[in-house]
């Protein structure tokens, strides 16, 4: 269902990239041009612990399993998704999420705020779709000037779009969901991987980091 851009409640927030423990295939990133965070953060009680690269309105999170015993109860839930795609609602705009979610509370978040995950299938090849609160929200309008950590080598600034390419054979119907409301499009294909534009492609480059990581970034 495709309803008004006004109207539908979310948007974007970052996405992540499970990888391998302490993400060796940060390297790789760094050496095609991204600046890297230099931060690390550990999800208390998920069992998951993330490092980031940041641009003016997204990050990217490159995210490992840091205790297996730990991350089971909500891999029971979630599984163990190659990748996650969060949302967070538009500024102001206070309607119901417009799919069925887990709410999730750990003492990392603020008090009273939950990680909503979309009911899902574990076993799915679909990415986790997520929304976080408002509580943690980065919001673009907030920032006054990019940051060091948003200037890259590269020269990319702005996600203008986010591809989710995934093998199956029919999609949820939250991501069709969101694929149909917000700029990440969600489409089959042969193989999983994330297409990320910057900057509409202001440069008419390419960069494909494949097989260290699904990625590849059109700028």
């Amino acid at each position: 269902m495709t309803t008004s851009s006004n109207a539908f409640p979310l948007a974007l927030d970052h996405f992540f990239i499970r990888v391998h423990k302490d993400a060796p295939e940060m390297q790789t990133l760094i050496t095609h041009g991204l600046h890297h965070s230099g931060y690390f953060y550990r999800h208390s009680g998920m069992g998951t612990k993330g490092t980031y690269f940041n641009f003016e309105n997204i990050y990217i999170e490159l995210l490992w399993i840091e205790d297996e015993t730990e991350f089971e109860p909500l891999s029971n839930i979630i599984g163990k998704p190659a990748f996650g795609i969060a949302f967070h609602h538009k500024a102001g705009n206070k309607m119901p999420l417009p799919f069925e979610t887990n709410a999730f509370h750990w003492e990392w978040l603020p008090p009273d705020s939950f990680l909503h995950f979309a009911k899902r299938d574990p076993a799915s090849l679909e990415p986790l779709f997520f929304v976080v609160p408002d509580s943690i929200v980065n919001r673009e309008e907030d920032k006054d000037t990019p940051s060091e950590i948003t200037t890259h080598p590269l020269g990319i600034k702005r996600l203008s779009a986010l591809r989710v390419i995934i093998p199956s054979q029919e999609l949820s119907a939250t991501a069709q969901l969101l694929s149909a409301n917000t700029n990440v499009k969600i489409e089959n294909g042969s193989e999983s991987r994330l297409e990320l534009t910057f900057d509409h492609e202001a440069q008419g480059k390419i960069v494909d980091v494949r097989p260290t990581l699904p990625l590849l970034i059109r700028y």
